[in-house]
């Protein structure tokens, strides 16, 4: 839980570029607060608190970025990721830190902000090749795992998304009987074609920009044959193909990320200008050099190449 009534919490608060007044508001807002609770009509003894983001409030996410705002990896070669609920350190190879120094300053951050960590959810993966043999040490008190999920999306150490694709087509195969079911009971064939797209469609295409350049032929043919039944029950008169899904998802992704207030936009790479070309180009972005095959099976480097 966090206590944001302290000193330090102030001081978070007042890093932020809003009037003083609105500062205050949000101050009062947070202190003097109670709760109690109801089981069969009878109401429990009244607590003050002073700890915690209120759930369900919608200045809540807002305050929850202040207050995780200050942690940041030890090093530039690092990335530190976080989230509503959890935080994901990438720490390199050849890091001037490496991840053990990465977990004990975010431990030191979590004791002094009163965030414990949860150790038995924390789980280390180290990102090899197939043959490679890893012998990184352990982390002290740390499971670590060859399979993770982040974000709802399943991978392995060596970048294989085949049990993310084994969830993905089991969710999707139990969804057929519910559309069996309604087509029985007569739902017209354009509305049963939404729900198909609605729960069929969208979990396979959820994420995957991110996963779908990475995953095998074997993958690949088992989710066009998921799509072929779809197409042969007749809930959607379209027969979709895997990668006709990943080429849509990537363009809608890349022209979103043009946009200069998108949240990708840094990513892009410089433009450069091309003043002895014949025929117009998709992009002028620099190509990156893709040295490795799974460099260019991800998202930047697969729609810039594409494109050409």
């Amino acid at each position: 839980m966090t206590q944001w009534i302290t000193p330090s919490s102030l001081a978070k608060l007042a890093t932020v570029n809003v009037p003083t007044s609105l500062k205050l508001w949000v101050a009062s807002f947070l202190s003097e607060r109670s709760q109690c609770t109801k089981f069969n009509d009878q109401l429990s003894s009244v607590r003050n608190i002073n700890k915690g983001i209120i759930q369900g409030s919608a200045i809540g996410p807002t305050l929850f970025s202040i207050m995780i705002s200050d942690l940041q990896a030890v090093t530039a070669d690092n990335d530190l990721f976080k989230f509503a609920d959890d935080v994901t350190i990438l720490a390199a190879e050849h890091s001037t830190a490496d991840l053990s120094a990465e977990f004990a300053h975010i431990s030191r951050w979590a004791i002094a902000n009163r965030l414990p960590i949860n150790l038995l959810k924390t789980k280390e993966v180290v990102f090899h090749r197939p043959r490679v043999i890893c012998d990184i040490p352990l982390l002290l008190g740390i499971d670590r795992v060859t399979t993770a999920c982040l974000l709802g999306i399943t991978f392995t150490a060596t970048l294989s998304f085949s049990p993310h694709i084994d969830y993905v087509l089991t969710q999707c195969s139990q969804r057929f009987y519910l559309l069996k079911s309604l087509k029985l009971q007569g739902l017209p064939c354009c509305k049963l074609k939404v729900v198909y797209n609605c729960i069929i469609v969208s979990r396979i295409t959820y994420a995957i920009s991110a996963w779908g350049g990475f995953i095998s032929k074997a993958d690949e043919d088992r989710v066009n044959n998921l799509l072929k039944r779809g197409f042969h029950y007749g809930y959607t008169n379209v027969l979709q193909q895997f990668q006709q899904l990943v080429q849509h998802a990537d363009h809608t992704l890349f022209a979103a990320m043009n946009n200069k207030r998108h949240c990708l936009h840094a990513l892009l790479p410089p433009a450069v200008s091309h003043h002895h070309e014949t025929r117009p180009k998709a992009h002028s972005f620099q190509l990156p050099n893709c040295n490795t095959v799974l460099f260019k099976q991800s998202f930047l480097p697969r729609v810039l190449y594409n494109l050409l």
